[in-house]
């Protein structure tokens, strides 16, 4: 019996909160051996079986070359290195990064609007609170772009 050989490769992701995404695993000659998904060193599914889903989030797609795993609702959680592997006396796998990409939340202090006298001096603080990756913060004039 021959050894099975991984047709897809490791790649990285970025992915919105919120959304489904897809990780291939493509495999030659499959056949006698079982694809297991692992989440960091945690078994997620084994063949076509969930493991770790109490919530239903994980789904196996089986294609004749072997399989995806698919994760709805991504969350911030699901960031981390999702494997790929081979059940053979010798385990093979790919590996795939997972990134969450978070809205950013930004409190503006002040109301969004000042009104001042010409000369005068005033203050606009503008905070962010979260957002992955760290968002860059740019002030911008109405009339005249970038500040």
């Amino acid at each position: 019996i021959s050894e099975p050989s991984f047709i897809s490769s490791s790649q990285e992701y970025i992915v919105n909160e919120g959304e489904t995404v897809r990780l291939p695993c493509k495999v030659n000659d499959l056949h006698g051996f079982v694809l297991l998904w692992k989440k960091d060193d945690q078994i997620i599914s084994v063949g076509e079986h969930s493991v770790e889903d109490a919530e239903g989030r994980y789904l196996i797609e089986t294609r004749s070359q072997g399989t995806s795993l698919v994760i709805r609702l991504v969350r911030p959680s699901d960031h981390g290195v999702y494997t790929c592997q081979i059940s053979a006396l010798k385990p093979t796998f790919i590996q795939h990064k997972l990134h969450i990409r978070v809205k950013p939340i930004i409190e503006i202090e002040e109301g969004t609007e000042i009104i001042l006298k010409e000369g005068s001096y005033g203050n606009l603080t503008c905070s962010i609170l979260s957002g992955t990756p760290e968002p860059n913060l740019t002030w911008r004039k109405e009339t005249e772009g970038v500040i």
